[in-house]
């Protein structure tokens, strides 16, 4: 009799076991299910990526240097500026070191020349091989020139874009250069050298800044501040793991307790 009664407690203790993970599962279900998963908002980052004014011929360091053979001898840092100066036609350029990996940015910077010379900047550099440029080449004025936005992918050039800049001799000229996923923004003494130039096909998607110099003559270039544009964009919603952890933690915890309780009884 006892071990008929032994039978039936141990069927039903199973019965009311199995009650238990089924309705605590059911529950940590609907809790995982209801937590909030709602999308991280977008946020422009505001990190400056590169700033210097030039004071310190330490800073060269940070710039790699290439062109010609003595190309290091044409660029020196001097009355808080960055001098390019060249006695030929050969291109000579400084590029930052630091900024391969760069994506979406804008460059804040000046020039001052005397006398026009051809030179320029470049962005998203990622190796000789794949750039963008925005060059400015004299014409028959002194104070205005041809400015181009040009595209060298895989050794191909593309022009982007051909108009023509007024800009002063013997003053500095303030120059903002804004890159952001394919659009470039680019002014020059505060006015818009034209509408937005998108580049649509098969953009160069990250890479450098710097500068070139591609004619005889000297450029002084001035107060470089380069801010991060990057968009800080989750793509799909996010379940908190942390969230998700506790919530089981926690019903582990309930789950021994009512295990003890059962024993117990």
């Amino acid at each position: 009799m006892k071990k008929k009664i032994l039978i039936i407690l141990s069927i039903i203790l199973a019965a009311i076991i199995i009650t238990i993970f089924l309705v605590l599962g059911i529950f940590l279900f609907r809790k995982i299910s209801s937590l909030e998963t709602s999308p991280v908002p977008t946020k422009v980052s505001e990190t400056i990526l590169y700033q210097s004014n030039f004071s310190s011929s330490i800073v060269l360091s940070d710039w790699q240097i290439a062109g010609s053979s003595d190309a290091k001898n044409k660029w020196k840092i001097a009355n808080n500026s960055l001098i390019a100066t060249n006695n030929n036609d050969q291109n000579t350029l400084a590029i930052l070191k630091s900024g391969r990996n760069w994506t979406d940015y804008e460059v804040s910077t000046s020039f001052l020349i005397n006398n026009p010379v051809e030179f320029g900047f470049l962005i998203r550099d990622l190796n000789p091989e794949n750039y963008y440029e925005i060059r400015l080449i004299p014409d028959s004025n002194k104070n205005s020139a041809i400015i181009q936005l040009n595209k060298t992918q895989k050794g191909s050039m593309t022009n982007l874009l051909n108009t023509n800049i007024a800009y002063f001799l013997g003053q500095k000229n303030q120059v903002k250069i804004k890159i952001q996923q394919n659009t470039f923004n680019i002014s020059i003494n505060s006015k818009n050298i034209s509408s937005p130039i998108n580049d649509k096909k098969n953009s160069i998607t990250n890479g450098s800044f710097g500068y070139f110099l591609q004619s005889r003559g000297s450029i002084h270039f001035y107060d470089l501040k380069i801010n991060n544009l990057s968009l800080a964009q989750n793509k799909g919603q996010v379940l908190s793991e942390k969230n998700v952890l506790d919530e089981a933690g926690q019903l582990d915890i309930e789950i021994n307790q009512l295990l003890k309780e059962i024993g117990a009884e």
